[in-house]
C-alpha cells in the first residue's frame, strides 16, 4: 500500500498533471465526433452540393430586352417623331435532356458528400485510437519509470546505511548512485514524452488542457482482427464518385445539343401610332465547338478517377493485411512477456535482492536483474501500444471500430 500510495503521488506530479484533465477513450471520440472542424467541414460541403441541386433544377432565366430606335437623328429623325420602342422578351429552352442530367449530376454530388465525410470520420477516429493509446503508453511507461526512481532511491538508503558501517565499498555504492542517476534521467525523459503525448492528444480533441489518458485503455479487448472481414469501407465513396463522374458524362453529351431561344415582343411605332407583334426563334450553331472535346475530357476524367479508386482499393487492403500482421507480432509479443519474461524477470529480482542484502551478490548482478525487469514491462506497454495502432489502420479500413472493442461515437451527417 505503500508503494501504491507512493507511485500515485509521482504519476500525479507526471509533467505538471495538475494542469491535464483526465478524460476516457469513450468521452473523448464523442468529443471528435460533436466538434471536429473536419467533419463540420463536410457537414458544410454536404449543405453546399444540395444547394446545388436545388439550383440545377431550375430552368434558365428569361431576359427582358428594350430597344429604343430612330431617334435624337437628323432629317426625318430628329427630335423624337420618328421613334420606335420594341420589348421583348427572349426564354432559352433546353433541349436533350440537359435540367434532367443536371439534377442528376447534384444528386451524385451529395451522395458522395455523405460518403466522404463518413470517411473523414473514420480517418478522425483511427487517429484518435492512435494518439489516445500513445498518450496511454506515454503514462504507462512513466508508471515504470517512477517505480524504478522509487527502487533505486531505496536501494541507495540502504547503500549508504552499509557504506556508514562499512559493509560495502565505496566503489559499490557509486554504483548505486549512479544507477539511481539514471532512473531519475529516464522518469524525466519519460515525463517529457506524456506531456508532450498528452497535449497532441488535447489538440485532436480540441481541449485547451492537456488531456490525461488512461493507462487501461491498452487492455481492450475485442474481437479477433483476424475474423474481421477485409472489406474497404470506402467502398460507398468509391461508388459514388464514379455515379458523379458518370452523370458528368452525361451532362457533357446533353451539352452538344444545341438550345433554342424563343423571342416574342411588341413593337410601337409613334409616327404611325401603331403597335405590332414579334416573335422569333434562334439557335446556336455548333461550327467551330461541336463539344467533342467536352465530352472527352469529362470521359477522362471519370476512367482517371476509375483507376485513383482501383488503386486506394488496392492499397487499402495491403493496409488491412499490414495490420493483421502488426497486431499478430504484437500478440505474440505481449504472449511472451506476460506468461514468460516478466514472471522470471520478477523471480530473478526477488533472488538477486535477497542475495544483495545477505552479501552474496554483487550490487551489478541486482541492478541487471532490475533492468531486466523494468525492460520486460515496458516491451509489454510497446507490444500493448503496436496491437492499439494495428486496430486503428483495421477499423479505418472496414470501419469495423466496434467489433475490435473501440466505442466510438458515429455521427451522421446533417440532415438536409
Amino acid at each position: 500500500m505503500r508503494r501504491a500510495a507512493w507511485l500515485s503521488l509521482v504519476l500525479a506530479g507526471v509533467a505538471g498533471s495538475a494542469s491535464a484533465a483526465p478524460m476516457s477513450f469513450e468521452e473523448a471520440a464523442a468529443r471528435v465526433a460533436a466538434e471536429a472542424p473536419a467533419l463540420k467541414a463536410a457537414d458544410a460541403g454536404r449543405r453546399a452540393a444540395e444547394a446545388g441541386l436545388r439550383d440545377a433544377d431550375r430552368r434558365p432565366n428569361p431576359t427582358a430586352e428594350l430597344e429604343v430606335e430612330n431617334f435624337a437623328g437628323t432629317g426625318p429623325y430628329r427630335g423624337f417623331d420618328g421613334t420606335e420602342v420594341t420589348a421583348l422578351i427572349e426564354q432559352p429552352i433546353e433541349l436533350g435532356g440537359k435540367r434532367r442530367a443536371r439534377v442528376a449530376v447534384a444528386q451524385a454530388e451529395i451522395a458522395l458528400a455523405v460518403a466522404e465525410r463518413q470517411s473523414e470520420q473514420r480517418r478522425l477516429l483511427a487517429e484518435l485510437v492512435r494518439t489516445y493509446s500513445n498518450a496511454a503508453a506515454s503514462r504507462a511507461r512513466a508508471a515504470v519509470a517512477a517505480e524504478q526512481v522509487e527502487a533505486a532511491e531505496t536501494l541507495a538508503a540502504q547503500s549508504a546505511r552499509r557504506l556508514a558501517v562499512g559493509d560495502i565499498a565505496d566503489v559499490e555504492h557509486d554504483r548505486v548512485l549512479v544507477t539511481l542517476g539514471e532512473a531519475r534521467a529516464e522518469l524525466e525523459r519519460a515525463q517529457r514524452e506524456t506531456e508532450a503525448a498528452e497535449r497532441s492528444l488535447a489538440l485532436l480533441v480540441g481541449s485547451l488542457e492537456r488531456i490525461q489518458a488512461d493507462p487501461s485503455f491498452l487492455t481492450t479487448s475485442g474481437a479477433d482482427p483476424a475474423r474481421i472481414a477485409i472489406v474497404t469501407a470506402d467502398d460507398a465513396r468509391f461508388a459514388a464518385m464514379a455515379e458523379r463522374d458518370q452523370a458528368r458524362v452525361a451532362a457533357a453529351r446533353a451539352e452538344r445539343i444545341p438550345d433554342l431561344t424563343a423571342r416574342g415582343g411588341v413593337r410601337m411605332a409613334r409616327d404611325e401610332d401603331a403597335v405590332a407583334l414579334i416573335a422569333g426563334i434562334s439557335v446556336p450553331l455548333p461550327l467551330f465547338n461541336p463539344g467533342r472535346a467536352r465530352v472527352a475530357q469529362a470521359q477522362a476524367e471519370a476512367e482517371r478517377a476509375s483507376f485513383a479508386a482501383e488503386a486506394q482499393r488496392r492499397e487499402a487492403r495491403r493496409t488491412a493485411e499490414r495490420a493483421l500482421g502488426n497486431w499478430r507480432s504484437a500478440r505474440r509479443t505481449l504472449e511472451t512477456v506476460e506468461r514468460q519474461t516478466i514472471p522470471a524477470a520478477e523471480r530473478l529480482v526477488t533472488l538477486t535482492e535477497r542475495g544483495y542484502r545477505l552479501g552474496a551478490l554483487p550490487y551489478r548482478d541486482l541492478a541487471d536483474a532490475r533492468t531486466s525487469l523494468y525492460t520486460a514491462r515496458r516491451s509489454r506497454i510497446d507490444a500493448l501500444e503496436q496491437a492499439a495502432n494495428a486496430k486503428a489502420d483495421l477499423a479505418e479500413v472496414t470501419g469495423a471500430f466496434s467489433d475490435l472493442g473501440l466505442t466510438v461515437t458515429q455521427t451522421r451527417s446533417e440532415a438536409p
